[in-house]
This record gives structure tokens, C-alpha cells and sequence, in this order.
């Protein structure tokens, strides 16, 4: 018992990912980034050790990937509007010096009424202001071609890359390439519309 205890008060790599997560999270102060809350030690219910857990505004309107599935895509009106404020969110983090590495619709969260964006997930975000992007972190169908090259690539420009991705899959209900992007599959199931 004890050996299990020693164990479990070691770090792991995911505590190190969490703790990292937490630093990036926690100085992020703006209307379209989910708001980290707080950060409490707790031993999760069916686990047998503490760990780190992050509680976060709740976004009642849920992911925009679903608003995007549900309504076969989104006229070019409410996802300019949607946008806007995705881009707005990037904008901040990059003058903070942060690439978030993961934009995608699944990170992209709705207020209840649907008229608040926010970005959440800072899982795969990074500091640019000492060291370069270098680690391949993000979702295929998303990520620029320069970040799958291997080495060190811009973060800017892979964010807004990702963010191209999202617009034209607000409004298409499908990826845009055919290698990375399901051959121009939609995304979703059937409700998306026929292309």
C-alpha cells in the first residue's frame, strides 16, 4: 500500500501537461475564452488518487461543432458573426504571446443564447515569446501543412490556418481538403447538406 501510495504522488506527464495547461489558462482574461475558474486538488469519484482539476465557465450553448451538424451549416451571416469573435479570441492570445495549436469547432463553445463564442481548451497551447512552435499537437483536418513538415514552424500562422478551416466548415458543413480532411467528406452525419 504504501509502494501504491509513493507511486501515486509521483507526477505523471499528463500532471505536467495539466500544470502547463493551468499557467497558460489562468492569465487569459477575455469575453470570447472560456473563463478558468479555478484549479482544485481533488480525488475524482472511482479514482484512487488526487489530481489536478480545472473548473471552467459553463457554456451552456455547447460546442459549435454541434450548431454547425444540427443546421447542416450556417448562413455566411451568423458565421461571420461567429467568427468575428473567434477571431477576436485568437487576437488576444497572440498579443499575449500564446498559439492555442487546437482551434477547431470542438474547442469553439456557446453561450446559452448562442451569442457568445468562446474558445476553450488551452491543452496544446504555447508560450512563443522565448522559443518557437516546433511539436506537432493539433487535429489532422485542421492543422497547416508547414506544422506536419516536422521542425519549427510559426504559431500565428498555423492558429490562423485552423481558423480558415473552422470558417469554411461553418459554412460548408465539410472540411475543405481532401488529404487531411476526410476527401471532402462532411462533417457530422446526414443532417449535413448534400455538396
Amino acid at each position: 500500500a504504501a509502494a501504491a501510495a509513493a507511486a501515486t504522488a509521483t507526477p505523471t506527464r499528463d500532471d505536467d501537461l495539466k500544470r502547463k495547461e493551468i499557467v497558460l489558462h489562468a492569465g487569459l482574461k477575455h469575453p470570447n475564452i472560456v473563463e478558468l475558474k479555478d484549479v482544485v486538488d481533488a480525488e475524482p469519484a472511482g479514482r484512487q488518487a488526487k489530481e489536478l482539476c480545472m473548473i471552467m465557465e459553463l457554456m451552456e450553448g455547447g460546442e459549435l461543432y454541434a450548431e454547425v451538424v444540427t443546421h447542416g451549416g450556417l448562413s455566411e451571416e451568423l458565421a461571420r458573426f461567429y467568427f468575428r469573435q473567434v477571431l477576436m479570441g485568437v487576437c488576444y492570445c497572440h498579443g499575449r504571446k500564446l498559439v492555442h495549436r487546437d482551434i477547431k469547432l470542438e474547442n469553439l463553445l456557446l453561450s446559452r443564447d448562442r451569442q457568445v463564442v468562446k474558445i476553450a481548451d488551452f491543452g496544446h497551447g504555447k508560450d512563443v515569446s522565448t522559443t518557437a512552435a516546433k511539436t506537432l499537437i493539433a487535429t489532422e483536418k485542421y492543422v497547416a501543412p508547414e506544422a506536419l513538415e516536422g521542425g519549427e514552424y510559426d504559431g500565428y500562422k498555423v492558429d490562423m490556418w485552423s481558423c480558415g478551416v473552422v470558417l469554411y466548415c461553418m459554412t460548408e458543413c465539410r472540411f475543405p481538403f481532401t488529404k487531411a480532411g476526410n476527401h471532402g467528406c462532411e462533417i457530422g452525419r446526414a443532417s449535413c447538406r448534400e455538396r
